[in-house]
């Protein structure tokens, strides 16, 4: 998974970091089990933006809301693939 922020700033990507080893735990899967869900995490202000490779669950959005509001935020954003029709 991919870690960014806007700033490229080290304790940015250190929040990212915990906040994908909480969403993890919520989760109970193995940091590259996550790796197979989330392509990227992005910081920009605040603001969490987790991009999933598929759709993802409620309980996906629900663990990363939760490990981001542990991390004394609280806006997040989720992008999913768009499945062309």
């Amino acid at each position: 998974m991919e870690i960014t922020n806007y700033e490229g700033v080290s304790y940015r990507d250190d929040r990212l970091r915990k906040a994908a080893r909480i969403a993890s735990a919520i989760l109970g899967l193995s940091p590259k089990q996550l790796d197979r869900l989330v392509m990227r995490v992005h910081d920009h202000k605040g603001e969490l933006t987790v991009y999933w490779l598929d759709e993802p669950t409620d309980a996906g959005k629900l663990a990363f809301t939760a490990a981001w509001t542990e991390c004394g935020e609280h806006s997040v954003r989720h992008n999913a693939p768009v499945v062309a029709s």
